[in-house]
């Protein structure tokens, strides 16, 4: 039995594609700007030198992690719960 999230979380609005999209792109400027200020200080870097020598390198995998989340997304797969009685 298909159990869709609003019957779940009555209240539960659809959330829209785009502000899906920019939802993982805010998430992931925040991650790298953590972790850009933190090699930056712990290494003694500037940071525009962290951010190139750490932040850069992850972009493309994470682009890559973020199509795939919003392929399953925009497929169905997570916008459904699977319950079994």
């Amino acid at each position: 039995m298909k159990l869709h999230l609003q019957q779940l979380h009555p209240g539960l609005e659809v959330i829209h594609l785009p502000l899906q999209v920019a939802a993982l792109g805010v998430g992931l400027v925040i991650i790298y700007a953590i972790g850009s200020l933190w090699l930056a200080f712990v290494t003694d870097q500037s940071l525009l030198t962290a951010v190139i020598q750490g932040g850069v390198v992850f972009v493309p995998g994470d682009a890559v992690k973020a199509l795939a989340v919003m392929s399953l997304v925009t497929g169905g797969y997570l916008t459904h719960a699977h319950i079994r009685e």
